[in-house]
Parts: C-alpha cells; structure tokens; sequence
C-alpha cells in the first residue's frame, strides 16, 4: 500500500476547499495526513478508490460541520437563544420562498416583528393562539422582478453569552443606510435611525437588511 504513499496523500490534500484562507493551510495537511493513517488500516486489495471514497466522506462531514460553525458564530445559538432561532426563521423562511413563518410566542420578539412590519421588513404579524399555547405568525414581504425576499440576511449581535450594549453616538448605519440596527432601549425597540434621532442607546439585538 506505501507504493502509493504520495498519490493517496496529495488527493485527500485536494478534497479541502481550495477557497480556505492562507493562514488556515495546516489543516489541509493535518485532514490528509489523519486520514491516510486510517486509509492505511485498509486493505490493500480493497483499493485506493474505496479508500479515497471514505476518505471524501469525511472530509465532506468536517466541512459541513465548519459552515454550521460559521453560521452559528454569525447568528447565534437557535438552541439557547430565542431571538436568534426567530431570526434564523426569518432568512431560511425566505429563502425558501415561503409565504410566513410561526415560531413561539414572548413579548420581547412580538415588539421586534411589530416594529419589523413598521419598517417594511415584513407583511404582517400576528398572536396566535390562548394562553400558555401561544405563537407569533409572520407575513413575509418578496418584491423586485425576481420575487427576493425583503429580508437578505441577518446578524446577531448581542447574545445571552456576550451582552453588547451601544451609545447613541455610537450607531452607525448599517450596510450603507441599507440595513438598520434593532436595539432594546428605555423607549422599547428601535431601530438605530430612530435610537440617534432621538438620542438614547441600549442592547444592540441584531442587525437586518
């Protein structure tokens, strides 16, 4: 199995994305070497092809798993934090072309989606439900010759980790005058537009655009 010691190496090297950024060039090397010590158990009669096949497999798996990271570091945890899940709904709801999206009820984020539908960022919003059974139902709005959704992406700021808090004079546009900053302030939610005019700060909750 040595014989081909070299080849099977420089493949399950060329199986990372070649996009990775230059100071991450370790871990190419370090996959492809983990990987041909397992790929060296096989035997030989089994083949190079069946080894590279698992070899791919895995390689795909930790991949997949680095873009979850990314997006959790970008979003926020869905599992412990409820204003990420809602957010997360909202993109993935447009994306998916869907007419609304319904997630549980609390009335910090029926504020959020009642200011959202203000801005033009969403249909409509409405309670449904009684009592404990409660759930927060929301229109999105699609526009432009290709039917894109009003919402593009988000981002999450503040998390129940890492409390961020912001000045007033310290908002800035977002994207541009393009996206807005929702923040919680002593004058409820708003967005960081109305948080300058009327010069108060707060929790800086996420960003929209």
């Amino acid at each position: 199995m040595l014989v081909y010691t070299d080849k099977l190496f420089q493949a399950l090297f060329n199986l990372w994305p070649k996009n990775q950024s230059s100071h991450d060039h370790s871990k190419p090397r370090n996959l492809a070497l983990g990987l041909f010590i397992v790929a060296s158990d096989v035997e030989e009669s089994e083949g190079i092809c069946e080894t590279l096949t698992f070899a791919e497999s895995v390689s795909a798996n930790l991949r997949t798993k680095e873009r979850f990271l990314v997006s959790k570091n970008h979003l926020g945890n869905p599992m412990t934090d409820p204003i990420a899940d809602m957010i997360t709904r909202f993109k993935n709801a447009g994306e998916s072309q869907k007419d609304s999206v319904v997630f549980p009820f609390s009335k910090l984020k029926y504020e959020i989606c009642v200011l959202l539908e203000k801005e033009g960022l969403i249909k409509s919003v409405a309670k449904k439900g009684k009592k404990t059974h409660t759930s927060i139902e929301v229109a999105l709005l699609y526009g432009g010759p290709e039917n894109l959704p009003r919402i593009q992406d988000v981002k999450r700021v503040s998390k129940p980790s890492r409390r961020v808090y912001k000045k007033a004079s310290e908002l800035r546009p977002v994207k541009n005058g393009y996206g807005s900053l929702i923040l919680s302030t002593p004058k409820g939610i708003l967005t960081d537009f109305t948080a300058r005019k009327d010069k108060v700060g707060g929790e800086a909750l996420f960003e929209i655009w």
